[in-house]
């Protein structure tokens, strides 16, 4: 199936390219880049890294608010990255993965965060148009995340993208269900609200935190769970809270 690459240009409700902070960021990321690889190629590792993967409650986000926020779930760093792309005119879009939710994130999500999460769920992930041919890009988990958690969880292995082939998390393939890409838009599911509590989002995002901060410290996934339980504890105790949902 043709795919018309004009469809993967147009601001959407949420995926607004032609805002000016999409507009101004994006020139500024890509910074003296001329061809449209060395432009994609900048906008992804900004996203990757300047914006923090986050498990949000509320992931009903434009691009703009989360480029504002400075951090997202996997669908609204792929929706800023789309929107940077498209404001620098190169086509751009969305992959959509159904996935077990129990299970996709990998080893080093323990069983008390498994419970949190649903059966099925969905990943999202950016594709570009380059050279001719789509590539999926996906820039879910930020330097700090993959530093504190690639040596006990694959899943988490730091992604390179360089413009001339697919830069996917390593997923175990038995946790994915479907596949759909590219999609000229996410809108239909940014537009959705969970019922899930929101203190489920804030034990998972203090999670992820300790990793960054931690996890490099720990062997593997037995004990990064343990220290995780102590330093949460210590927080409790010594009255801070490391739990963010939103």
């Amino acid at each position: 199936m043709r795919v018309e690459t004009s469809d993967f240009l147009q601001s959407t409700r949420f995926c607004d390219a032609g805002s000016q902070a999409i507009t101004d960021a994006a020139a500024e990321a890509t910074g003296g880049a001329v061809t449209d690889r060395d432009k994609a190629v900048a906008l992804f590792r900004w996203v990757q890294d300047e914006i923090t993967y986050a498990i949000l409650h509320d992931w009903t986000h434009t691009a703009t608010e989360t480029l504002r926020m400075g951090r997202g779930s996997c669908s609204n760093k792929a929706n800023l990255l789309c929107a940077m792309l498209r404001a620098q005119n190169i086509p751009a879009g969305f992959g959509v993965l159904v996935v077990n939710g129990k299970e996709y994130f990998g080893q080093g999500w323990f069983p008390a965060l498994r419970e949190m999460c649903d059966e099925t769920s969905r990943h999202f992930f950016a594709a570009v148009h380059l050279d001719g041919r789509w590539l999926r890009c996906d820039p879910s988990d930020d330097r700090a995340l993959s530093a504190g958690a690639s040596h006990f969880n694959r899943p988490s292995t730091r992604v390179h993208f360089d413009g001339t082939a697919h830069a996917d998390m390593l997923l175990d393939p038995a946790h994915v269900l479907s596949s759909s890409w590219p999609v000229p838009d996410i809108d239909r599911f940014l537009a959705r609200k969970t019922a899930k509590p929101r203190e489920d989002f804030a034990y998972m995002n203090s999670y992820l935190e300790f990793v960054r901060l931690h996890g490099s410290r720990c062997a593997g996934p037995r004990e990064v769970e343990e220290a995780f339980h102590a330093w949460r504890r210590e927080a409790v105790a010594g009255g801070r809270s490391p739990m963010r949902a939103n």
